[in-house]
């Protein structure tokens, strides 16, 4: 009954102005609720669900988290998973959120550890975490944790950036995971630490061969710049070949994009990418004419991109060459 009544007060519009509660009067029913609701009865995912209502009134009214902060050391894990993320996002300058978070993320598995995990992945940037000791945290936590659990790590890890460097070994052995999302997420949290990674670009040069991860990995590879030159050859075979790869516009593209970012200039290099700015996608159009633009100003074929104002989706781009001096210039059509 307890949980109903506060269902009920989330989606209230009737005439009394639930704003003329007070924040003792609030505390108060969220003490008795807590004694009478699913907390009180010890159920853990009816618990959780029973935080999140009280958090959305918490907001709709306006207070402060203090309605909270009981429940912030629940018994119940989740529960206190729930509280904390709650508190945070109605007090985003709580800088103790995170921290918390955290400590049931590399806790005993269980559901808090996951809903934990998801909350960090989702919003881990803001909240305050020291990059060093939550990186070292994740690591541990990683290292004995199944797929799920390491999806969640390389998210997070990801949101840390060079920070994250620490983690490399355990992001590049992912590449190699059997979980498809694990790897996928690997290869995001990679590029993400940046330059500073450039052990993992054999690995990454391998990722090249893997259906799900070559797109990305493409792309990070072209962050490394001349340092990833082994990796033109396969980037070479990826963007030539139209008809094996044609539905995959984000490979090809990328491809495209890494070659100029890593800045080999032969002959082969830079026919294939004059062959791909006269691709039937504007989008490979358009990188593999800024790769020419980058390893080859004075003799890359200019490209005039005209777009509508009514869409900025690449169809609308048309490539056209232009006499003279190579130049990009942006029309509007109306």
């Amino acid at each position: 009954a307890a949980f109903d009544a506060l269902i009920q007060l989330n989606s209230y519009e009737g005439p009394v102005n639930l704003a003329e509660i007070d924040a003792s009067t609030f505390s108060a029913m969220t003490s008795y609720w807590t004694r009478l609701g699913p907390i009180g009865q010890g159920d853990p995912r009816r618990s959780a669900a029973f935080v999140r209502s009280i958090a959305r009134l918490t907001q709709k009214l306006r207070f402060a988290p203090s309605a909270l902060a009981g429940l912030r050391t629940n018994s119940i894990a989740l529960v206190r998973v729930e509280a904390n993320y709650s508190t945070w996002r109605i007090a985003l300058s709580d800088k103790s959120c995170g921290p918390d978070l955290l400590r049931e993320f590399v806790g005993p598995v269980g559901d808090a550890k996951y809903r934990a995990g998801e909350y960090l992945a989702r919003d881990g940037a803001k909240m305050n975490l020291e990059a060093a000791e939550a990186v070292t945290q994740v690591v541990t936590a990683m290292r004995g944790g199944g797929p799920a659990l390491c999806i969640q790590a390389a998210r997070i890890l990801a949101h840390f950036k060079q920070d994250a460097l620490p983690a490399l070994p355990e992001l590049t052995n992912a590449l190699r995971a059997l979980d498809r999302e694990l790897r996928l997420a690997a290869v995001r949290a990679i590029e993400a630490i940046g330059p500073a990674a450039s052990n993992a670009i054999p690995s990454l040069i391998e990722s090249l061969n893997d259906p799900i991860t070559q797109g990305q990995a493409a792309g990070a590879l072209g962050a490394f710049g001349p340092a990833a030159s082994a990796a033109v050859p396969k980037l070479v075979e990826l963007l030539s070949n139209p008809a094996k790869f044609a539905g995959s516009v984000e490979l090809r593209s990328n491809a495209a994009r890494a070659l100029g970012q890593i800045g080999v200039a032969n002959e082969v290099v830079l026919s294939v990418l004059r062959q791909a700015a006269g691709d039937s996608d504007a989008r490979i159009r358009v990188a593999a004419g800024e790769a020419l633009q980058r390893l080859a100003p004075s003799r890359s074929r200019g490209l005039r991109s005209i777009r509508s104002n009514r869409s900025a989706h690449p169809r609308n781009e048309i490539s056209l060459p232009l006499r003279g001096r190579p130049t990009f210039a942006a029309i509007s059509v109306h």
